[in-house]
């Protein structure tokens, strides 16, 4: 039960300095759905930070970011040249066949999230989470709709403060 409650408390100082949360409140909310990965990949910058390595983590991102920078700046400077010569010839040039291209999206591709198979259904939870997730949005931009204020103040008698 200790080891539980010392990685829960990592895991949590962990969320609360690096701004994903605000209050632990929220934090608790973010533990509680957060993926195995990112709960190792937190426990390892905070073993790798005690054992002399401090921000062993962050030194690969940085790394990360800057090639991904030069690489955006050949890449611009190709489609500069590309643009010139469309203009000058009238013709049109496929971008995607450049070596700066293909070369920043090997590595550089963009989401990390896998893509979806054609065809392939949604799972329960996939459509649970899109759907609360336009929820979500809809509420944030335009507020509750008149029908959820109304049932909104009515479970206000039955609703705990504490909760």
């Amino acid at each position: 039960m200790q080891e539980q409650v010392s990685t829960y408390e990592i895991v949590l100082e962990y969320l609360l300095d690096e701004g994903y949360a605000s209050s632990e409140e929220s934090a608790d909310k973010i533990i509680l759905n957060m993926s195995d990965s990112w709960f190792e990949g937190i426990m390892e910058a905070t073993r790798a930070a005690k054992e002399g390595m401090k921000d062993e983590h962050r030194v690969g991102v940085e790394v990360r970011a800057d090639k991904a920078k030069k690489s955006l700046e050949a890449k611009a400077k190709r489609d500069k040249e590309i643009d010139k010569y469309e203009k000058e010839s009238g013709r049109k040039v496929d971008r995607t066949k450049s070596k700066e291209y293909k070369s920043h999206a090997e590595y550089f591709g963009g989401s990390r999230q896998e893509k979806k198979v054609k065809g392939e259904k949604e799972t329960e939870s996939e459509t649970q989470n899109r759907r609360a997730g336009r929820q979500v949005l809809r509420v944030l931009k335009h507020g509750h709709t008149t029908k959820e204020k109304s049932e909104s103040k009515a479970r206000e008698k039955y609703d705990s403060p504490r909760d």
